[in-house]
């Protein structure tokens, strides 16, 4: 099957590993999913390919990758729109074009919200291939080099600095970095997060509209799939954490020792491959309640980290 759009679609997967077997469920469904809708994919694995090793010179994958996925668009600059994900995140829902998230507010580049927390997702985000988006993941690739000295979280935390440092530079960030530099575990950096969404406040859009941050509850393409407990809607596209952790099997989404026939995706035949476990189907107001309560006890905790992050204002 061929389908023909508007815009030319790519998707960026990119690991550090030859051993990716803890993700061949879900890379198989973007496999599938990309021949299927007649849209490039990029898998790299940076252990064996240096294509890029003289620009993206950082020492940390979680860094490197986003400078990987600028340069796959300054290679393909026939590709309009590239959808940059962790491996683990899965296509749950093929009948789910990219083109209906492409951001009718001119947006450049766009991110989400983490449901469970105040985070600013960092394992997946679509960008228009042009410039403007590649200077900034570059930026958040390149703040490997200016980390502070303390459990910085990697990519994860440094994307709320790049939020404040690149697209509010007038804000004042005094608090947030003294968090930050005091931080010593994941819920400490936690405060740092919650402290740079402070400082944001409710805005959503940066930079005149050419950056979009999708808050959560709003209709974005990927979301944590435990949090529901894999049950899922049709109103879901990516799942992410598709993954087998140690000593589990695949999350039960599709039917046991179900196996992909990527040789059909460019068939008529091509979504016969989601073989669903249907004790995992449920609507869309099903799925909608079970975020809702997710999204009323995040902010609770949000305001109680909010606590102790006022601890290092000035006195």
């Amino acid at each position: 099957m061929v389908w023909y759009f508007e815009h030319a679609f790519g998707i960026i997967a990119i690991v550090n590993t030859p051993n990716v077997s803890k993700y061949a469920m879900a890379m198989d469904t973007v496999k599938c999913y990309a021949a299927y809708r007649n849209y490039k994919y990029f898998f790299l694995d940076t252990s064996s390919n240096h294509t890029d090793s003289q620009r993206c010179n950082h020492t940390q994958f979680f860094f490197k990758r986003h400078c990987i996925a600028a340069r796959i668009g300054e290679r393909n600059p026939d590709i309009d729109w590239l959808l940059f994900i962790d491996a683990d995140h899965g296509v749950i829902n093929p009948t789910h074009p990219l083109q209906d998230y492409i951001p009718k507010s001119g947006a450049e580049i766009v991110f989400h919200e983490r449901i469970m927390n105040q985070e600013i997702a960092a394992g997946t985000y679509f960008f228009r291939n042009a410039k403007y988006a590649r200077d900034m993941i570059d930026y958040w690739a390149d703040y490997e080099f200016h980390l502070p000295k303390s459990f910085h979280g990697t990519d994860n935390g440094a994307i709320h600095a790049v939020f404040l440092e690149y697209l509010l530079p007038t804000t004042d960030r005094s608090v947030c970095e003294r968090v930050w530099e005091n931080s010593s575990n994941w819920d400490t950096m936690m405060d740092f997060v919650t402290c740079t969404r402070w400082v944001m406040g409710e805005l959503s859009d940066f930079d005149s509209g050419r950056v979009h941050l999708i808050k959560k509850g709003q209709k974005s393409w990927s979301r944590d799939g435990w949090l529901t407990g894999w049950r899922w809607s049709p109103g879901d596209f990516f799942i992410h954490a598709l993954q087998v952790r140690e000593k589990e099997e695949y999350p039960p989404v599709f039917l046991k020792n179900h196996v992909f026939n990527l040789s059909t995706c460019t068939t008529p035949n091509a979504l016969h491959n989601w073989a669903y476990n249907k004790t995992k189907m449920v609507t869309d107001e099903d799925i909608k309640k079970t975020i809702g309560t997710w999204i009323h006890d995040q902010h609770k905790r949000f305001m109680d980290n909010l606590q102790t992050v006022f601890e290092f204002r000035d006195p």
